[in-house]
C-alpha cells in the first residue's frame, strides 16, 4: 500500500489559525469539522478563504460530528447482532 495523504485532528477550532499558512501546500483540503454553529463557521471560512477546501460534513448530516455518527453506527450493529465495524 502507498498512502499520500495527510491527516490533521484539531480538538479545538481554536488551532485553525494555526495551520491556516499550510493549507496552501495541499492540493486539496477535505473539512470533516462539527456540525454545530462553530463548526459550520469555520467551514465557511475556510471555504473562502481556499477554494481547496471541501465540505464533507454531509457525510455526517444529522449528527455533531462524524464520531457520534460512528457511534451511531456501532450502536445499531451490536443491537443487530453485529460485531464488525469498518470504517
Amino acid at each position: 500500500m502507498n498512502f499520500e495523504n495527510d491527516f490533521l485532528v484539531l480538538n479545538s477550532a481554536a488551532f485553525v489559525k494555526n495551520i491556516l499558512d499550510e493549507i496552501e501546500e495541499y492540493d486539496s483540503l477535505e473539512l470533516y469539522l462539527d456540525n454545530d454553529i462553530t463548526g459550520r463557521k469555520l467551514t465557511e471560512e475556510l471555504m473562502v478563504s481556499s477554494k481547496k477546501c471541501i465540505d464533507k460534513s454531509k457525510l455526517y448530516e444529522g449528527f455533531k460530528d462524524m464520531n457520534e455518527k460512528l457511534m451511531a453506527e456501532v450502536k445499531n450493529d451490536v443491537a443487530k447482532g453485529r460485531q464488525d465495524v469498518f470504517l
